[in-house]
């Protein structure tokens, strides 16, 4: 979706009548695959972001993340929605509660092999991470045994190990991760212990 048509949706209303039009449809997969499809695309942009976070967008998001949690498109294009609106403040704000630390943490364990699912939740929980009580409500919900679970089964995913070094330690949302090639990993035992050989 280019920057022009997502300006259009955001401008004339176009997120509101999404969102209503997935709550009178709430058990339409394939409906609800587009439509998450289209946050999904429309959040790529921060600014579009900011817009669909204000109209209700996360909590829509988790409402249909609940309900179809075994639809792997609907749950993938929704986890990448969400990940895109946790950049933004507004939406770390909305994503930092039970519920949603939990519905994140109830896709990624109920879609094990889904890589798309485990790394958008990664990336989610990675951004809520700068906060302390986000961080601390993460861990509390199961999020590290999500994670460490998640980076048995798919290696390859850096946004996986982001998370658990994000998670592994406090810190303030002022200090960024230090970035290192694939091959090394910062976490401290036991989390390393976690993750495969060569990581």
């Amino acid at each position: 979706m280019h920057n022009d048509a997502r300006r259009e949706v955001a401008a004339t209303g176009g997120v509101a009548v999404l969102i209503r039009a997935s709550q009178e449809h709430s058990l339409d997969a394939m409906l609800l695959a587009g439509f998450t499809g289209a946050l999904a695309n429309l959040t790529e942009a921060y600014e579009f972001s900011v817009v669909v976070v204000a109209d209700g967008g996360v909590e829509a998001l988790l409402d249909i993340t609940q309900a179809h949690g075994d639809k792997p498109r609907v749950l993938c294009r929704g986890t990448r929605a969400l990940a895109n609106m946790a950049a933004t403040e507004l939406g770390k704000a909305r994503l930092s509660t039970a519920r949603a630390i939990g519905t994140l943490i109830d896709a990624s364990i109920g879609q094990p092999v889904l890589s798309e699912v485990q790394a958008n939740v990664a990336s989610t929980l990675c951004s809520l991470s700068t906060s302390e009580p986000a961080r601390k409500l993460i861990i509390n919900c199961g999020g590290m045994g999500a994670l460490r679970e998640a980076a048995q089964m798919h290696a390859g995913i850096a946004k996986i190990d982001r998370a658990l070094r994000a998670l592994a330690a406090p810190h303030d949302a002022k200090r960024s991760l230090p970035s290192t090639p694939m091959g090394d990993s910062l976490l401290p035992p036991p989390y390393s212990t976690f993750l495969p050989s060569g990581f």
